[in-house]
């Protein structure tokens, strides 16, 4: 009988080259990756820029990534800008126009697929002031504003939360994301989310107001008035009752979802 340490058809086999190039290369790349990320890590850095703005009776904000909160400024206060600026190796960019009393923000970041960067703004506004603002990927708040024009906020990643603003008009766009307000004295809404829920609270009594989901549900607070309403799911339960209707009133409302319930409550 052959040994079989000596004869070769049964001696034990080692990998082939192609898997040992291939292993070699794999824990190479995963070395690389580490350091890479360790690098990440330790050149991340923070840094903060405040702007102070008079005479800014228009706002437009296009953010790419990072949040946007609008707050109300005190009264006779300049619009001040504060911006949160977070790097790793590559900075982003902060553009500053001013024309007139109009305003334009916008921001960037280099498209890396593994660096990240984001500018998160504050923003003190001044009663008055007409509001567009959307952000690529974050979040908008707005919080007690008072505005003497319509007022826009967009979101294509993130939600959009309002709280006790005053406007004759007010358009809300979140194409992935919740869409939700409160204390809303506006009298003319339009609310829409591509994937999130709508949940709006309106104080006044409205000359229209549409909410629309694609996917969630939508609840609406009204005041007690008579409405021509129309409400309907394409998968779901609507619960409207307790609602004064009438389909030749001119306070319209308009409540959708294709997939979730349609929810009205009367606050009298």
């Amino acid at each position: 009988m052959p040994d079989p340490l000596l004869d070769p058809e049964t001696r034990p086999r080692g990998l082939p080259p192609a898997l040992i190039a291939i292993g070699v290369i794999g824990g190479i790349a995963m070395l690389l990756l580490t350091a890479m990320l360790l690098v990440l890590r330790f050149t991340r850095e923070t840094s903060t820029e405040e702007h102070r703005y008079r005479g800014i009776s228009a706002l437009t904000i296009a953010a790419h990534d990072g949040d946007i909160e609008l707050v109300t400024a005190p009264a006779g206060a300049p619009l001040r800008v504060e911006e949160r600026i977070t790097k790793e190796i590559w900075a982003p960019k902060v553009h500053r126009e001013r024309t007139g009393s109009r305003l334009r923000l916008r921001s960037e970041c280099p498209a890396m697929p593994i660096a990240s960067c984001e500018i998160r703004f504050r923003v003190e506004v001044p009663a008055g002031t007409a509001i567009d603002v959307s952000s690529d990927s974050g979040d908008v708040v707005a919080r007690g504003l008072r505005s003497d024009v319509p007022v826009s906020l967009r979101s294509d990643s993130g939600e959009l939360r309002v709280e006790s603003l005053t406007a004759p008009a007010l358009r809300l766009d979140a194409d992935s994301g919740d869409v939700r307000g409160d204390e809303l004295r506006v009298p003319d809404v339009v609310a829409k989310a591509d994937s999130g829920e709508v949940d709006l609270a309106l104080t006044v009594p409205l000359r229209r107001l549409s909410a629309i989901a694609d996917s969630g549900d939508v609840r609406v607070a009204l005041p007690d008035a008579v409405y021509a309403l129309t409400a309907s799911t394409d998968s779901g339960d609507v619960h409207d009752d307790g609602v004064r209707r009438d389909p030749r009133s001119s306070r319209r409302v308009e409540l959708r979802t294709d997939s979730g319930d349609v929810r009205i409550e009367v606050r009298r």
